[in-house]
Order: C-alpha cells, then structure tokens, then sequence
C-alpha cells in the first residue's frame, strides 16, 4: 500500500468522517446528542472559569467588595470543575455509550462479511494481512466519529471561543498562537507519516513473528516439536523476525522522540513568551491585571485548541481515515446498505432453485490459487449423473481437492464453468450451492462441542434432531465410537474449552467428519480422502461401510488410494491437473496407462 495517502485532498477525509458521524447519530442518536451538549458546554468552559478568576481578582482589589458575591463565584467556579474538571473520565464514559451499538453492529457485519469472502481470497497473503489489519482495529475504527466530536470538535469551539475572546484585548497573542500551531502542524505530520510507514514495514514481520511463536506454544503443534526436536531453529526464526521488526520500530521511535521533544519544547516557550508580554502590558498600563489573568488562562485554552487541531488534522485525522477506507474496502461505504443485503437473504436460500440433482459437469474449468504461477487444475471435463459413484484419483497435488472445493462452492474465481442440471452454478448464493453437496473434508474441523452437535452441524437447522443424528452415525459407524463414551453422542469432545473434554484418534474424528456429511442429506456427497486417517485393517471394512452408506446415492470420491475404485461406477484419473484417464476399473485396466500402474503398485505393496 502507497504511504503517500496522507496528502489526499482533505475533503475526501472529511466526507469519510461525516458518513461516520451519520452513522453513529442514526444508531445512538440521545446518546450522541448529550454527548456533543457536554463538549460544546466545555468549550465554553475554560473562558468562563478565566472570566470568573478576573471578577475575583477585581473584586479583591475594590475596596467595598462584598463577600457574598465572592462566595458566589467561587461557588460557580467550585460547579465548573465539578462538572468539566474530569472530561478524561466522562469522555471514556459517553464514548463507550455512544459507540456501544455502532462497536456490535461492526462486529456483526465483520462476521458476516468473512463468512461471505471467497475462500480464494484467503489463500491471498496481501489481502488475509488486510482482513486482520481490519480485525484488529475494528473497535477504533468503531470510535472515529465520536473522537471528532469529543476532541476535534471541543478543541475547534474552545478554538473559536478563545480567538474572539484574546482577539478583543490583543492580535498580537493571537498571531503568536497561530505560529505555534502551524510549527506544531508540521512536526505532527512528520511524526504521523512515519507512524503509518512503520505500520506498513513492522506488520509483516510481527506477523511471522507471532506465527512461529505460536508453532512453539500451540497445544497443536507441541507433538511435532518436541519428535523432531526444531524448537531451536523455530526460536532462532521467531527472534529473527522481531529483531528486524524491532529495529525499524526501534529507529521510528527515536524519531519520534525527538519530534515530539521539539513540540513538547514550543509548547513550553511560547507560553513562557506569552507571560513575559503579559507583564509588560500590565506594566505600561496597556491592560489590568485581571485582564491579564483572564488572558493568561484563556491563552492556555487557545494553544491547547491550536496543537489539537493541528494534531488532529495531520495526525490522527490521517491515520483514521486510512482505518476507514481500509474498513470501508472491505464491507463497502454504505453500511446500511450492507445491512439491507443481509436482511433480504430469507430462508427460501435452502431451497434448490435448480430442482432436484440430475446432474453435474465440470466445462473447461481451470483454476490458479492467487500469488502462484502454476494452475492447479487445466480444462477439466467430466460430467455426473445422477446415483453415480465417481472415483476422483490422482497423486498428492494432483489437483483432486481442488477439484472438490470448486464443485462445492469454496473456491468461486475459477475459468470455466460448473454445471448443476445444465446452468450455472455461479448464479446461485454460496447458501443455495451448499445444500446440492454433503462433504466432508480431509482438513475437517474438529469442534469443542458433544459427538451430537459435531455431527448437527452438518445440518444447522437439524442440530436437534436426534433421528437425523442417529441415522448419520449409522452410516459413519460412529456409534462404534458412542458406545465407549462416558456420555455417549453427548460426550463433550476436544480439551480446548473444556476440561473433561475427550480426545479422539484421527480415524474416530474421520468417522464424525463422514457423519457430518451424510447429516446434509444433500442430492450429492463430495468425500475427500475419506480414510486418509484410518489404518489399513479399518480401512477395508470402511470401504464397505461406505460402499452401503452411499448405496443409490450420487457421490464422489476422493482419493489417492485405489482400493475404493473398483466399486466405483467410473474412475477419473488426474495427474498435473488435468484428467489423463476416465473410465471403470476395468476399462483403465486394459489401457495398460497409469492407471494400471498404480493398481499394480499398490496391489503388490499390499501383497
């Protein structure tokens, strides 16, 4: 990403924010309205505390003042700083009220709109590194409008309200205030163009840094680490990567500490300069002392306004409004548009709008996964009828779960085209596409949840439905896992959150992959390796576990073992991604091509 976004026209700022503050008034608008009376009431406040300390002043100095007009202003002066003298506190509080709902409503629609990201996406560096940039300052990105309102907005008040007040008496500390704010304009916006550099240089390495930590920490990974022995060369990795992260974050903040002393260093000399042209107007009879005290303290107010502004304009402004357009690249400029999108997405989604499954057909279709050279997949053609059983063979990186991922729907930015019933499956929602395939991945998700919800959630709607349930496992043979559970298929699984929580081997949670997929009841069933956790004794009485489970039913196989084939109505082979052979079993065994091959590879490894 380009760092010179900081000198985009302000108007586009500008109209960034207000989208913003529309949004958050819609949302919380008696909030937001009490909210921007306090800080208007506090701009006022600091020329008016000023205004009563000059009256005080004056009045000691009159020989007939009475004290009861002294215990007023001092009581009014007493109520000034119990309402305005800890705006740190009330500013958190009416904050957080403020972007209370906007904070949900942006969680929300960030869950939503993942879910709804093209998996192809994810598998792109660039953009996964924006996806968590968005993440991450999601509760920031939630709070602009209100930081306008609460500091932008008091500061230019105070801003106005101070100009007038100093101008009356004197332009001279006013031109000296707006020199100070424009010296400050520069070095914030210095500082700031290193900040959102240094964001850019020190993410990517944070990132790996965190990725090789958490290959030395996960639960999951602890295995490997400790059979092979590499937690050395894993930490050298890890402490490299924050070295060199470390040491461009290191050079940012010595800059930064030294723009930021020269700021803090005028922010001292130009009051200083201030005072010392104060007493000589009192000393050549120019102005009173109390006209002085009531300028002195508004004076203060006035720089403080100017710095802010300045800062905020060309610092924080900058750095807030790339949140925002990152924010609004993502989910789009109109949130409320978004929210329309999903609300009009109705149950009727479930339906098959194509009819019930005749058949499937791949035309042409060729993918590339992004930041590679290589397809993984060429002009594959093959087409489905319905109540077959389709063996989809290959070698590892064969293009076989490619070919899975894009028949289902997961991978969407591929040429070609797939065909449900002869039209086109792009034309339906990921929700339509998803109830033609039950499938079952071999990088299936192992949940915290009970044998019954892992296998539920193959069908969300039916997750309570304990005849649906039973009937899946049946099929997957699962109840060979039930029947030796303490609690049977409400047996909490996994120990990521539960204490209790049983472990299962890698063929058990195969089996409730495979139970989750028969769960769908979808027309078709896309198996991925389905034994690829299983030893070879389980393995053949699983194949004939699942020769009856899909018996009558439309399926397809993927695997790069041989020993499903033969049951299969048609095999196709794949090799380098595109389909060398198609046939049955016996058929590629009279080609005498790789296909036989492999048979006879296996066969005699078997023997």
């Amino acid at each position: 990403m380009n760092n010179d976004k900081g000198d985009r026209p302000m108007f586009l700022k500008i109209k960034r924010f207000w989208r913003f503050i529309k949004l958050d008034f819609k949302l919380s608008p008696v909030a937001f309205s009490v909210n921007a009376i306090y800080f208007i009431l506090f701009s006022f406040s600091g020329v008016f505390a000023s205004w009563i300390l000059k009256k005080i002043y004056e009045l000691l100095e009159l020989p007939n003042a009475t004290i009861g007009m002294l215990i007023f202003l001092f009581i009014l002066y007493f109520l000034r700083i119990c309402l305005f003298g800890n705006t740190g506190n009330m500013e958190r509080m009416l904050t957080a009220i403020c972007t209370k709902r906007t904070r949900e409503r942006f969680h929300l629609f960030f869950l939503d709109k993942s879910y709804r990201t093209k998996q192809d996406d994810l598998y792109s560096a660039k953009f996964y590194e924006k996806y968590q940039y968005i993440r991450k300052n999601m509760d920031n990105i939630a709070g602009v409008s209100i930081m306008l309102i609460n500091q932008m907005g008091m500061a230019v008040c105070t801003f106005i309200i101070t100009l007038i007040s100093i101008g009356s008496f004197d332009m001279v500390i006013v031109a000296a205030a707006l020199v100070f704010g424009v010296l400050v304009a520069i070095i914030s916006k210095i500082i700031t163009r290193k900040k959102l550099a240094i964001q850019h240089d020190y993410v990517p390495y944070e990132r790996k840094a965190a990725y090789y930590k958490g290959l030395l920490t996960n639960r999951e990974h602890a295995r490997d680490t400790r059979i092979f022995q590499n937690q050395d060369w894993l930490r050298q990795q890890m402490n490299e990567n924050l070295a060199e992260g470390e040491k461009r974050l290191f050079h940012y903040e010595i800059q930064n500490a030294v723009l930021g002393d020269a700021s803090r260093l005028l922010g001292i000399l130009i009051p200083f300069f201030i005072d010392l042209y104060l007493l000589f107007s009192v000393s050549i009879n120019k102005i009173t002392a109390g006209d002085a005290i009531f300028l002195r303290g508004i004076v203060e107010s006035l720089l403080y306004s100017v710095k802010n502004i300045l800062q905020k304009l060309t610092g924080d402004a900058v750095e807030k409004s790339e949140q925002i357009e990152r924010f609004e690249e993502f989910l789009g400029k109109d949130i409320f548009a978004y929210q329309k999108i999903t609300q009009n997405e109705t149950a009727s989604d479930k339906n098959l709008p194509y009819g019930d499954l005749q058949t499937v057909e791949f035309k042409g279709v060729s993918y590339q996964y992004p930041g590679t050279a290589k397809y993984a997949i060429q002009n594959v053609n093959f087409r489905i009828e319905k109540g077959e059983r389709i063996s989809l063979l290959g070698y590892n990186g064969s293009g076989k779960s490619t070919v899975a991922k894009i028949l289902t729907g997961v991978l969407q930015n591929y040429e070609g085209e797939v065909l449900i019933n002869g039209k086109d499956a792009r034309a339906l929602s990921q929700e339509q596409r998803a109830c033609y395939f039950g499938t079952a991945f071999q990088d299936f998700n192992r949940y915290a949840f009970t044998v019954s919800e892992n296998i539920g959630v193959g069908n969300i709607e039916k997750i309570n439905d304990k005849s649906m349930i039973q009937k899946a496992s049946q099929k997957a043979n699962v109840n060979e896992i039930t029947d030796k559970l303490p609690a049977g298929v409400e047996q909490q699984l996994g120990k990521d959150l539960y204490e209790n929580g049983w472990d299962l081997s890698g063929g058990e949670w195969q089996r409730i992959a495979l139970a989750r997929g028969y769960m769908s009841e979808a027309p078709m069933l896309v198996f991925d390796e389905p034994t690829a956790s299983i030893d070879a004794i389980e393995e053949k009485r699983f194949w004939k576990l699942l020769n009856e489970g899909l018996y009558g039913e439309t399926a397809l196989i993927i695997s790069h073992n041989l020993g499903y084939a033969q049951l299969s109505d048609r095999i196709i082979l794949l090799h380098e991604g595109h389909i060398l052979e198609a046939g049955t079993h016996d058929e590629l065994l009279a080609n005498h091509g790789l296909y036989a091959q492999m048979f006879l590879a296996q066969k005699e490894v078997y023997q």
